[in-house]
């Protein structure tokens, strides 16, 4: 509704709209993409944050009203709890949302999930020096080897396989196309860069997403959808999400109201509300429930929402 509004203005020479300049509409920008939400696997690593199984469903249900395409609904190899909880809403009736759990790339983790029953099993693990050495100990043809062995293991039982790339935008471009090559092999059907520490700019991350896409084979990127994680820690998640649309990604990682560890990943409700209402994008999402849910999130999470947190406000107030 608010796209129609503008559009009449425009009509009517009352405003002017850079944004539909056609030489500054980048030529790899999707006509739609699609919204992954994080909010159960990143917001409640946030201090203080619990959800009863109660709140994590009623919210769930509210983001699959709201035209969420994936829901993120934990890692169920991080704890019996977890397991438990992720068992029981996988069991819930979704109109929209596909569910989706989180896996280590080891058997034991993928294997959580497939008991949860779990379809959408994705696989995150990091490849640079810095986390081979200190949190993996592992070797590079280590960590590839596990990593292909678990999404094999998770197509061969019945579930399809996505592949995060923990701390991507700070590992070498080789080493990437490496390991995004391997998982795609091995049959992963999605391919996600993490900024783990919120450490790109956005033109960074369009140089980034550009040379991975151009660096891999033809056959890989005809069968992968690519998909981005942008923490907030330099208050620029939503700015390399977009970046990241702007040549050619589709499947966008965020959370409600931004919440997450540490500062929080991409703020759901900016980067629907900005693709929608200054990109023209597509992307499934019913913007008048949009403040709802951000309310609602808020309510769960004993969290406020700043007083200046400007998107769910503007929604609100167009739709009031």
């Amino acid at each position: 509704m608010r796209k129609t509004i503008f559009k009449k203005l425009e009509a009517k020479g009352l405003i002017a709209n850079y944004n539909r300049l056609r030489k500054n509409l980048p030529p790899k920008l999707p006509k739609r993409v699609f919204i992954w939400d994080e909010t159960f696997h990143e917001a409640l690593k946030a201090p203080t944050v619990f959800l009863t199984y109660v709140e994590q469903v009623k919210l769930a249900k509210l983001m699959d009203d709201t035209g969420i395409s994936i829901i993120n609904v934990g890692f169920p190899a991080l704890s019996e709890g977890e397991k438990h909880n992720v068992k029981r809403i996988v069991n819930e009736t979704f109109k929209n949302a596909k569910l989706t759990a989180s896996a280590q790339p080891t058997m034991e983790s993928v294997d959580a999930c497939l008991e949860c029953g779990v379809k959408e099993i994705t696989i995150e693990t990091p490849f640079n020096e810095l986390n081979l050495l200190y949190k993996l100990k592992m070797t590079k043809q280590q960590t590839l080897k596990k990593t292909v062995e678990a999404i094999e293991h998770a197509q061969k039982h019945g579930g399809n396989a996505n592949f995060t790339l923990m701390d991507g935008t700070r590992t070498p471009l080789e080493d990437v196309l490496q390991i995004f090559k391997a998982a795609a092999d091995a049959g992963a059907k999605k391919l996600a860069v993490a900024d783990s520490v919120g450490f790109i700019r956005p033109l960074s991350m369009r140089y980034l997403m550009s040379h991975v896409r151009d660096g891999l084979p033809e056959k890989v990127r005809e069968k992968v959808a690519f998909s981005v994680h942008c923490h907030n820690d330099f208050g620029l998640a939503t700015a390399n999400t977009l970046a990241a649309v702007e040549e050619g990604v589709t499947y966008l990682h965020t959370c409600v109201a931004g919440f997450g560890e540490r500062a929080g990943i991409a703020p759901f409700e900016e980067v629907v509300t900005a693709l929608e209402l200054l990109y023209n994008i597509d992307t499934g999402v019913d913007l008048g429930r949009v403040y709802r849910l951000s309310q609602s999130a808020e309510k769960a999470f004993a969290l406020p929402i700043q007083f200046h947190k400007r998107v769910p406000l503007l929604v609100r107030q167009f739709n009031s």
